[in-house]
């Protein structure tokens, strides 16, 4: 597709859309031996999927079951929810993948203001009508659902500004324990 550039995380996983104004994105980096730090994967994700749940309202949730499997999730990320991602109403509002030296950990954690999954399963080859555009159409939840501005720009910008600063205040409160 013209104008698209497609990036290979190297935390692995399915797809993830971004454009401008479409998503909130933010990495958190853990040194080994932090609070938030766990040489379990899993635990770690939980942590961090914690630090969002609180920060984005008790209507939110982390996930701790198994994550949910099949060819959909397998292509698009938000198509499934894994360890520590948070959900709205059991639709996942943020995804977290992780990736680790010895040193750190690295959470890359993505929330949708807006989530049109069309285009992205254009670039992909995915077909209008297939069961990947049905899953997704039940499995994202977005931001304005939390009260996020639907306008661009500005308003986005400060919406999420606020957010983030936050998401850093229950990090310092998690680390402070």
């Amino acid at each position: 597709m013209q104008g698209v550039e497609l990036a290979i995380r190297g935390s692995g996983g399915g797809a993830v859309w971004l454009a401008p104004y479409e998503q909130l994105w933010v990495d958190v980096v853990v040194p080994v031996g932090d609070v938030l730090h766990s040489d379990d994967i899993r635990v770690a994700a939980h942590r961090m999927g914690d630090v969002w749940s609180a920060t984005l309202g008790p209507q939110t949730r982390t996930w701790r079951a198994a994550p949910t499997a099949g060819s959909a999730s397998a292509l698009v990320c938000f198509a499934g929810v894994g360890p520590g991602e948070v959900t709205l109403d059991g639709r996942k509002l943020v995804g977290i993948s992780q990736r680790r030296t010895r040193r750190w950990s690295r959470f890359q954690c993505v929330a949708y203001h807006r989530f049109a999954p069309e285009r992205m399963l254009r670039c992909l080859g995915v077909p209008g009508g297939s069961d990947v555009e049905r899953a997704l159409s039940s499995s994202v939840a977005v931001l304005g659902e939390l009260g996020a501005p639907e306008a661009q720009g500005e308003q986005i910008g400060a919406w999420s500004h606020a957010v983030i600063e936050q998401l850093v205040r229950n990090l310092d409160e998690v680390c402070r324990h």
